[in-house]
């Protein structure tokens, strides 16, 4: 279960006071115990005290991360007989395309040299189908041929058996009828080899026609794929070169990528979210539904509101641009096309909760020890126990035990 830690940064006034730097964690929130108070303090001048301050505040936690576009059009390597293509151009990163414009083009001479092996293949087995058409045709003639010499041998044996018995001799009369029986079976054996060749050449025939037809399929095949070699901009926009995360940096000419990899897209600037990265020791900070303020590190003068959506339940591996942790991401309410571009680096100050009316005090002004919060009053030489909310490195929130106005030495 995560740990839910009390840290955050406390913002005053109406203005988040926020002294840590992009990416560092929030000061912990004083949790409090039984304890010892700190050993007394001399008593300080007025030059070292500070008074207990009112207004509002607010539990900040400062995350970074970078833009991402909700919606993209991805470019993917296409689909090829090889396993992997080679990278042969490509347009710069960040680079304004036109639709229709090339943008990737991959190496296509193993393709040219498969489809000069295709077309010889086809015509191999084109002249294999004429070759065997001639010699089937041959055969059916001499088949034919056979089949008739049969039919006329039969149809004199049938006349020869035809005399009557009392017009010849008996062993004559026998001889010709056996003759007959004879010549039947010569002409339906023929008739039989016949059919059987021709189921026989029509089966070749099919066999051949289908591997010409494969070779052919395999050559239009081959040449779409030829074509799709070269990918064209989708529409009018940015092109973003993809992470090569192999060689852990985005994709160059001259490497390699696999069908289906996506090496560049085109976002749609008209939406755009943040990616965080939320460390594992600050994980339960923050959570889905908290409000935030999104600050470009290009443009630290524009403000985007926006909200967590989705904390990640499973932490990252750390490796190529991230150093692991659970991803964050926080929509925005609006996105500027003429301003943001992927990638840019963001400070987002996630709000975990607000006070409309707060004390707070300057961090240095408060002792923490073993989860206790202690203060000395000024012109005090024994630190008194307070109550605090929360706590930056700048500030305090109070919750109870000093007043407003109240002075109170610096440590």
């Amino acid at each position: 279960m995560r740990k839910k830690l009390g840290a955050a940064a406390a913002v005053m006034g109406s203005a988040a006071l926020i002294a840590t730097a992009c990416g560092a964690p929030a000061a912990s929130t004083a949790s409090l115990s039984s304890s010892a108070p700190p050993a007394p303090i001399a008593a300080a001048g007025n030059g070292d005290e500070v008074s207990v301050r009112a207004g509002s505040a607010e539990d900040v936690f400062l995350l970074t991360g970078e833009l991402r576009a909700v919606r993209s059009l991805d470019l993917a390597t296409p689909r090829s007989e090889a396993w992997q293509v080679q990278i042969k151009w490509l347009a710069e990163d960040g680079l304004v395309v036109r639709e229709g414009d090339r943008v990737v083009e991959f190496d296509n001479s193993a393709i040219v040299q498969g489809i000069e092996e295709k077309k010889l293949k086809l015509i191999q087995s084109q002249i294999d189908l004429a070759s065997r058409e001639a010699a089937l045709a041959a055969e059916r003639e001499e088949k034919k041929h056979a089949l008739e010499s049969a039919r006329i041998a039969a149809e004199k044996a049938r006349i020869e058996a035809s005399v009557p018995a009392e017009l010849r001799e008996m062993h004559d009369w026998q001889e010709k009828q056996m003759a007959l029986r004879r010549a039947e079976a010569a002409e339906q054996k023929a008739r039989l080899e016949l059919e059987v060749f021709e189921v026989s050449a029509k089966s070749d025939l099919e066999v051949l026609r289908i591997a010409g037809e494969k070779a052919a399929r395999e050559i239009e095949s081959a040449e779409r794929t030829l074509g799709s070699l070269s990918l064209m901009a989708p529409r009018t926009g940015i092109l973003v070169v993809a992470e090569n995360w192999r060689e852990e940096r985005k994709f160059q000419v001259g490497d390699a990528a696999w069908p289906g990899l996506t090496v560049a897209s085109i976002p749609d600037l008209s939406q755009m979210e943040v990616i965080g990265q939320l460390s594992e020791v600050d994980d339960g900070r923050i959570e889905a539904g908290m409000q935030a303020r999104c600050v470009l590190d290009t443009y630290p003068d524009k403000l985007f509101s926006g909200k967590v959506e989705e904390v990640a339940a499973v932490a990252d591996v750390p490796g190529y641009r991230t150093k692991g942790g659970f991803r964050a991401r926080i929509s925005l309410e609006r996105s500027d096309p003429a301003l943001m571009r992927p990638g840019m680096s963001v400070r987002v100050e996630v709000l975990r909760r607000r006070w409309d009316h707060a004390l707070t005090l300057p961090r240095h002004a408060v002792s923490l020890k073993d989860g206790k919060a202690w203060v000395r009053r000024a012109g005090a030489s024994k630190p008194v126990e307070i109550k605090v909310a929360a706590c930056t490195p700048a500030d305090c929130i109070i919750e109870a035990g000093l007043s407003e106005g109240e002075r109170v030495a610096i440590r």
